[in-house]
């Protein structure tokens, strides 16, 4: 059996800006034949396909959105011999959206993957303990989603061994899946634990005798085999003699915790207090996978110039796209972007896949901190989630998470979105404590640590005077309650948990009464 072979996994930490370029533009040319058969090419470049050079594509090919791909993007019929692999994923108010992934698409997706569990095992970022054969906890959505998708590539590629068949996982409901896992790994080791972060602090919470809800451990233990009740019985001893409750991490060492979702470093701290490993972060979507990682240093991320092409559109040219619909805003590379700065991604995908300077419609900010090749970034959110308050700010997820962090608030979940009452717009946040909490204090703490991190917030209440925030607490459960009453409807993983920016009245409607519900029956 082969070792992995990090350091050429790895060797794009190390370019300089001139490598990063050079892969960027060499992938792109190499994409130029093949894409005179992209059905798309006719109405994004009208004069033809002929491009001689990158800035002869950027100039030519108008900028892309899902619109243009929609009509043409539709998986094959069952039994056909397409040679693409549909992946899913969904948008808006539960729109599909379909996205054929190429066999070098598919393996470059492994790689990405293996390289992030390998930085995230590391210690000194030049090797790593993972090795093929590894026991692999997967808690993440199957396929078609993406991430399903890359779990099965793992194992074929890299012989990790998941703690239960993934075949076997796709037959039963998310929760269940997540139970047998961690069930089965009371008997067994866990090496790599793959998770949606989200999963790890619920699991982490049902630990805890003092959380909102402490019935999933029990759960757990109903499995368990001898070798699973040694290691309960020196979990409970640790937890005992340290003078606290149980801990994930009492019961299982993993060399790595990976996680996705801009929760992840916002929980990073809970998460190694309950895992002893910090979640490692990575940046990836549908259209074209892992495009960026966190470095070495575990700080910011970086990109990987082997993904796809990248192009970025400033805070100003969307303030005067704002104002002027029909206006195409400018793009700039890497090497132009500026520092502190947030940007809109744009991508055209390698690999033979479909995405022509196509914009994903995420925001990152780069920040002060460089690697050889350019900035670190983190990822903020999405351009059409954020929201709009007074015309000072346009407030991210980003935002919001790191505000809830810095008052140290007991939020468990929540969402927010932008409200009229009357002519003055509110910032209404609904939300779930995760431990007792005086309401009162709950709006003017929440504002003030709004204002720290957001100066331009900061301003409403200068100029307008006014204080837009208003919070509804919840019932513990209703969030849970939501998504268990959409996944009993027959929606999709993804679309069975309200979004945290601009939930619909419909959302917010399915909350308050099922709030409501739970009160009553308390």
């Amino acid at each position: 059996m082969t070792a992995i072979d990090w350091r050429k996994l790895w060797q794009f930490l190390d370019y300089s800006g001139d490598q990063f370029t050079m892969v960027q533009s060499e992938s792109l040319r190499a994409q130029f034949a093949g894409m005179s058969n992209n059905p798309v090419m006719a109405a994004l470049s009208p004069s033809g396909n002929g491009f001689t050079s990158v800035d002869n594509f950027r100039a030519r090919v108008r900028l892309s959105t899902w619109d243009d791909y929609a009509e043409h993007l539709k998986p094959e019929p069952k039994g056909s011999n397409g040679s693409k692999t549909w992946v899913y994923t969904q948008f808006g108010a539960g729109k599909p959206k379909w996205v054929p992934y190429t066999r070098p698409a598919l393996d470059h997706l492994a790689d990405s993957v293996v390289a992030s569990v390998g930085l995230a095992a590391s210690t000194d970022g030049r090797t790593s303990n993972i090795e093929r054969g590894d026991r692999a906890l997967f808690n993440i959505p199957p396929r078609p989603y993406l991430a399903g998708h890359a779990a099965f590539e793992l194992v074929k590629k890299y012989d990790f061994k998941p703690m239960i068949p993934l075949e076997l996982g796709e037959d039963m409901e998310f929760k269940q899946r997540i139970s047998e896992g961690f069930a089965h790994a009371l008997n067994d080791r866990v090496d790599i634990l793959i998770s949606m972060t989200s999963v790890l602090k619920r699991v982490a919470e049902q630990f805890d005798p003092n959380a909102t809800r402490s019935n999933g451990s029990g759960e757990l233990i109903k499995k368990v085999n001898a070798k699973g009740a040694l290691r309960l019985v020196g979990a409970k001893l640790k937890s005992t003699l340290t003078h606290r409750a149980m801990k994930p991490r009492d019961l299982w060492e993993p060399k790595c915790v990976v996680g996705w979702g801009l929760d992840t470093r916002f929980y990073s701290d809970e998460i190694e207090d309950a895992w002893g490993r910090p979640p490692y972060e990575m940046y990836a979507s549908t259209e074209v996978g892992v495009m960026g990682c966190q470095l070495r240093d575990r700080g910011g991320m970086g990109l990987n110039p082997h993904t796809c092409f990248y192009e970025f559109i400033s805070e100003s040219e969307l303030e005067v796209e704002r104002a002027n619909p029909n206006y195409m805003p400018r793009t700039c590379l890497l090497d132009e972007v500026e520092p502190g700065e947030s940007y809109e991604v744009v991508v055209t995908s390698f690999f033979g896949m479909p995405f022509v300077r196509y914009r994903l419609g995420h925001i990152v900010r780069f920040t002060n901190d460089h690697i050889g090749y350019g900035h670190e970034f983190l990822f903020v959110g999405r351009s059409d989630e954020r929201i709009d308050i007074g015309g000072f700010t346009r407030i991210d997820e980003s935002t919001v998470w790191k505000a809830i962090t810095r008052a140290e608030l007991p939020i468990r979940d929540w969402t927010v979105r932008r409200e009229i009452e009357g002519i003055v717009p509110e910032l209404h946040m609904y939300l779930e404590l995760s431990s007792p909490y005086e309401t009162a204090r709950l709006v003017p703490t929440l504002h003030q640590s709004l204002k720290d991190c957001d100066p331009l917030y900061s301003d409403l209440e200068k100029m307008l005077r006014i204080c837009p925030l208003k919070v509804t607490v919840l019932s513990p459960g209703t969030f849970d309650a939501y998504t268990d009453m959409q996944l009993k409807q027959g929606s999709s993983l993804v679309g069975s948990r309200p979004s945290r920016m601009n939930p619909s009245d419909e959302i917010v409607g399915r909350l308050v009464a099922l709030d409501r519900a739970l009160a009553l029956s308390a």
